[in-house]
């Protein structure tokens, strides 16, 4: 009996430490231009999403995110309100706004396979790649 046990408990353990096809990485709820205009927390964009372009403005953090599963990007802000927008942009459309009404802020996507900015509305402050280019 006890013997079975044991070879019951090992075969379990085997079982469990096989793959299970569905536990693969689920596909991008969408990718690039299919992006456009949705919200990266909603989408789930936001899970693989990093800051790669950034810049202090009045005590306020502005970066230019993206998802490289979704390849999307969108524009967020860190601090207090500022009665100001901030919008993410890039050649393939119009600017994406979000009014700076709470503590943390972001924009809808713009499609990532293209150059874009992160800018505060009215200004000339906009997020800029650590690697020193213009756009991100």
């Amino acid at each position: 009996m006890r013997v079975r046990n044991i070879v019951t408990g090992l075969i379990a353990a085997a079982l469990l430490s096989v793959p299970c096809p569905a536990a693969a990485a689920a596909a991008p709820p969408c990718t690039g231009a299919g992006c456009v205009n949705k919200d990266p927390v909603t989408t789930g964009c936001d899970k693989d999403g990093r800051p790669i372009a950034e810049v202090w403005y009045r005590d306020r953090l502005l970066q230019g995110y993206y998802s490289p599963s979704c390849k999307a990007k969108w524009a967020t802000v860190i601090g207090a309100p500022l009665n100001r927008r901030i919008y993410v942009r890039n050649s393939d459309g119009s600017p994406l706004f979000a009014n700076m009404i709470h503590h943390v802020v972001w924009t809808k996507m713009v499609d990532g396979t293209l150059p874009a900015e992160a800018c505060f509305e009215n200004s000339s402050v906009c997020a800029r790649p650590t690697v020193g280019q213009a756009l991100f």
